[in-house]
């Protein structure tokens, strides 16, 4: 328990070194480490800056170091997204193996334990009610939908994760009411997935029944708009990422199916598919039960008609002696419970009782 508490308090300290240290002079690239991020804008063109670039003093209008030290996350809207997505993003993307000739291809497995821990504030936003994602886990070889967002919306924290292998469906949960700085660490361990915020965990599912796709990180600012007029900012003061999985595994084919970012309640074609055999297989079983019970049932009708023929057959005859039963088939006939089926007894034989016979054979 000391070595835990120990563990916890030089983390804390770290941490509040970390803000300490920061300083409104240097780049993001030279106060955090970023060379295993790349960075995706919402300029016209929505560019891609590489791990190398923002290790060497990259700052831009969409991402800069603010007055207070934090890395910055600008997007305003009206500005240009990338493929399959139509609102715009500042956003930093996990690089596994960066000096990988595809690096976006080497992802983690879901089996693997990783961790993204981020302090984060929300900034100047055009709108109260302004929504964006600010941490998300999507998957390389999966569908496009994330299985995980943490959004801001309103002053809350809502985190949304997919309950099913084709991120058709969702299950959405509320973290908590935010303002000022806060934390959000999210982990998938063991196969499950778990969110905290400001320390408290909030969610702890298992989700590798289903997901079985490799997977990364993003954080920043992925504004929820199409509005010209749309702006917002997320300020960053902590930022640490970390996997078990040894420069990821490389991700050889892609997911086709559609995007589906929403959560939806509609049934899925497999769903469709499972319930279809489901409905066969027990309607299967329903008729074959049917017909072995009516089986069974003809056949005990036939077999008590033949027992009172031989019963009125001996009764007619008067004068034949009775055949005895044992008391256990006095019992179960009179029950309704005997069964016509033959029953093999077999009486043990005692070593002692074969010694003796042979003795008398003897003599």
């Amino acid at each position: 328990m000391f070595s835990s508490l120990l563990s916890s308090l030089i983390v804390s300290l770290l941490l509040i070194s970390s803000v300490w240290s920061l300083s409104s002079s240097k780049s993001p690239g030279d106060q955090f480490y970023l060379n295993k991020f790349n960075l995706q804008l919402p300029d016209s063109k929505a560019s891609t800056i590489e791990p190398s670039k923002l290790e060497n003093d990259y700052e831009s209008q969409y991402f800069y170091t603010a007055s207070d030290g934090s890395m910055t996350f600008y997007v305003k809207g009206g500005g240009g997204t990338t493929s399959g997505s139509k609102y715009p993003r500042s956003e930093l993307r996990q690089i596994c193996n960066p000096s990988a000739s595809s690096p976006t291809r080497y992802n983690w497995p879901i089996t693997s334990t990783n961790t993204i821990e981020v302090q984060y504030k929300i900034g100047k936003l055009d709108s109260s009610s302004r929504r964006m994602i600010i941490q998300q886990i999507k998957s390389k070889d999966g569908p496009s939908g994330p299985l995980l967002q943490v959004q801001y919306d309103s002053g809350k924290l809502i985190a949304i994760y997919k309950t099913n292998s084709a991120g058709t469906k969702g299950k959405k949960v509320t973290l908590g009411s935010v303002s000022g700085k806060f934390k959000v660490k999210t982990q998938v361990s063991g196969g499950y997935l778990k969110v905290w915020l400001n320390n408290s965990r909030k969610i702890n599912v298992k989700v590798s029944s289903y997901w079985k796709y490799k997977n990364y990180f993003k954080a920043g600012n992925y504004m929820q708009s199409t509005s010209s007029s749309a702006y917002a900012t997320v300020h960053v003061y902590y930022l640490k990422v970390s996997t078990s999985s040894s420069n990821c595994q490389y991700t050889s084919s892609s997911f086709t199916e559609d995007s589906f970012e929403d959560d939806s309640s509609a049934l899925e074609a497999t769903d469709i598919v499972g319930i279809c055999i489901g409905v066969f297989i027990f309607t299967i079983c329903a008729v074959g039960g049917f017909i072995y019970w009516r089986k069974r049932k003809i056949a005990k009708a036939s077999q008590i008609k033949l027992e009172d023929n031989v019963k009125e057959s001996g009764d007619n005859k008067g004068g034949d002696t009775p055949m005895m039963e044992s008391d256990g088939a006095e019992t179960a006939k009179s029950t309704g419970a005997y069964d016509m089926d033959e029953i093999e007894i077999t009486v043990p034989v005692d070593d002692n009782d074969e010694e003796n016979q042979n003795n008398d054979e003897q003599k």
